[in-house]
């Protein structure tokens, strides 16, 4: 009798679980475009308010989270780590100095007002 290997299992899955990490976390979110604003809301289940670091810089939202947790018996040792970070590119109509967030039951919600806009002044211009 010959032994034959038997290999049925697919490539592309072979590969994705050898370039898999476990440590990170893409979070849902969707941007609603609302009257006086726009709001950024994430899906982060697990996490508590103060686990998130909001900010803004050069016109750019990072929204970034990290869990370290770590449980230990007599008998074995468990590390577990959770981290994501979103990053949005915010327009010039944005007012980055009134930007509030909420947390609230896994929901990690962002308001990110619009500048008022300024009344256009029409005047003539006398020659001299």
């Amino acid at each position: 009798m010959r032994l034959v290997r038997y290999n049925n299992f697919p490539e592309v899955l072979f590969n994705e679980m050898n370039n898999c990490t476990y440590d990170s976390f893409n979070p849902e979110y969707k941007v609603l475009d609302e009257e006086n604003g726009y709001n950024v809301v994430l899906s982060v289940p697990g996490y508590q308010k103060d686990d998130f670091q909001i900010k803004v810089e050069k016109n750019v939202l990072f929204i970034a989270s990290e869990i370290k947790e770590e449980k230990e018996n007599k008998d074995w040792k468990h590390s577990f780590r959770k981290s994501f970070e979103q990053r949005f590119r915010l327009s010039e109509k944005m007012d980055s100095e009134k930007i509030s967030a909420a947390y609230n039951n896994g929901i990690l919600e962002i308001h990110l007002p619009k500048k008022e806009e300024e009344a256009i002044i029409s005047r003539q211009i006398e020659i001299a």
